[in-house]
Order: structure tokens, then C-alpha cells, then sequence
């Protein structure tokens, strides 16, 4: 009897470290879709800037724009670029640019947009830009999700928001029309959104810029998701090994061996952290 409590004893130890190592690993997931979305915003940016200094700076700012706003920086990211490539045509300075962002960002929180309804809108909103008109599925998404920014296109047009819906929906509302628009609302967005108070959503947003710009920063001065790429794979092949016991054996030996992998799986839990390290 007392082997028995013994034996159970110990697998429910190795089952403990077992499932302290699959949340190792979905952590460890997390910090490398960090460090990758970084890099990923970085390059991006990189198109779309003139030098090393300017992309700093730029980065800067739209961090702290994405922060202040209560944005993803992501979602940021996707409209700034989109704006910048098409700067050209629209005649936009960085300056501009950067200011049209914020005001796009601060409808959002004005609209009430949720960060998953916000993040669609946006992409859609830029993509519009992006070609010169929104229209069709663009304006669908953007007047749904986003009806503070057709407001504001209003307010800065002197048109009704009624107007705009009708040029929206007949593809005559430009790319210029809007960020025209915009930078002339500016005063009357800024204010309207100083009356917002910060949502928990929100709050998680801006954690969430704060790591992905922790481990993106760390990972380029260190390097440490490497390590942790590596780990990664040392799980996923025990995880293999567990699943190819468990289609090739029969319910008798299941049993037995079901400690065994325990075993291995709490051994990968130490190598892991011996990565980590």
C-alpha cells in the first residue's frame, strides 16, 4: 500500500513539472511572437524612413503616440507606413504624418472601438489611403467600427457626417479629402478625446507596447530569444516522443510508460531553464 501512495506520489510530482513546462514553453512562445512582431515593425519602418537616426526617432515617436492614444503600436505602425508610402502623392511631411496618426488613433478611442475592432478598422482605414480612395469594404469597416473619424472628417470638411457616408458609398471619399480633413478637426479631436477616461482594455493595451518594446529591444542588444527558439524545439521533439508512445502502445503499457514521459518532460522542464539561463 505504502509503494503504491509512493508511486502516486511521485507521478503526480513529474505530472506538476510536466504542466510547469507547457506553460514554460507557451511563455517562451509569447516572448519570441514579441521579439518577431518587432523586428517585423522595425523592417517596415525601415522602408519608410532615410537613415538609422531617423528611424529612431520616428520609432520613438510613434511609440509614445501609440501610448498616449492607447493604441497598439502595431495598429500604428500598419497606418504610419501605409501613410508613408504615400506621402508622395498626398504631399504629407513626416510631420503631418505623424499628426494625421495620432488623430486616426484618438477617433478610435472616441468611437469607442474595441482593440480587436480598432486594429481591423485601422488596417482597413490605411489600406484605403494607401490606393488614394476608400471605398467598398474599406468604408464598410471604417464607418462601422470608426463612426467618431467620419464625424471628425466632417467637422474638419464643414460637410455633415451624412455627406461623407454618401461620398464613402459612392467611392469619392480620397485619401487627400480625409487627411485634409483630419488636420483641420485636430483641435476639436484633441479635446473630445481629453474627456475619455482610460478603459482596463486600454491599460492592457499599453502594457502590452510596453513589452513588445522590452523584449524587441532586449532580443536586438542580446539576442536571447535564440536560446529560447532552442528550447522551443527540445519540447516540441518531447512532446513528439509523448504523443508516439501514446498512438503506439496498448492501454496496458500506456499506464506504464505514461511515468516514464512524465519523467522526460519534467527533464526538458530543467533544460529549458538551463536555456533560459
Amino acid at each position: 500500500m505504502g509503494d503504491q501512495a509512493s508511486t502516486a506520489q511521485r507521478s503526480i510530482f513529474t505530472l506538476q513539472n510536466a504542466l510547469q513546462t507547457l506553460v514554460t514553453v507557451a511563455v517562451v512562445r509569447k516572448v519570441i511572437e514579441y521579439a518577431d512582431t518587432w523586428r517585423l515593425l522595425e523592417g517596415r519602418l525601415k522602408l519608410v524612413t532615410t537613415s538609422t537616426a531617423n528611424l529612431t526617432q520616428v520609432q520613438d515617436k510613434l511609440f509614445d503616440l501609440a501610448q498616449k492614444t492607447r493604441v497598439s503600436y502595431e495598429s500604428t505602425i500598419e497606418l504610419y507606413t501605409r501613410l508613408a508610402r504615400s506621402s508622395g502623392s498626398l504631399g504629407l511631411s513626416q510631420e503631418k504624418m505623424l499628426r494625421i496618426t495620432e488623430l486616426v488613433n484618438k477617433t478610435v478611442q472616441i468611437s469607442g472601438a474595441t482593440a480587436q475592432e480598432a486594429s481591423a478598422a485601422i488596417i482597413q482605414l490605411s489600406q484605403g489611403l494607401a490606393t488614394g480612395t476608400i471605398r467598398g469594404d474599406e468604408f464598410r469597416s471604417v464607418s462601422e467600427q470608426l463612426p467618431g473619424l467620419l464625424r471628425a472628417i466632417g467637422v474638419g470638411s464643414g460637410k455633415a457626417a451624412s455627406e461623407i457616408i454618401v461620398l464613402g458609398r459612392a467611392g469619392k471619399l480620397t485619401a487627400e479629402f480625409l487627411t485634409t480633413s483630419l488636420l483641420a478637426a485636430g483641435t476639436s479631436i484633441d479635446k473630445e478625446f481629453s474627456r475619455i477616461p482610460k478603459t482596463v482594455g486600454q491599460a492592457i493595451t499599453q502594457i502590452g507596447n510596453s513589452l513588445l518594446r522590452f523584449i524587441g529591444t532586449l532580443d536586438e542588444s542580446t539576442g536571447a530569444t535564440s536560446n529560447l527558439a532552442e528550447a522551443i524545439t527540445i519540447m516540441a521533439k518531447g512532446l513528439d516522443f509523448f504523443a508516439d508512445q501514446l498512438d503506439s502502445t496498448s492501454e496496458a503499457a500506456k499506464a506504464l510508460e505514461f511515468q516514464e514521459t512524465l519523467g522526460v518532460l519534467a527533464f526538458l522542464a530543467q533544460e529549458i531553464k538551463r536555456l533560459e539561463g
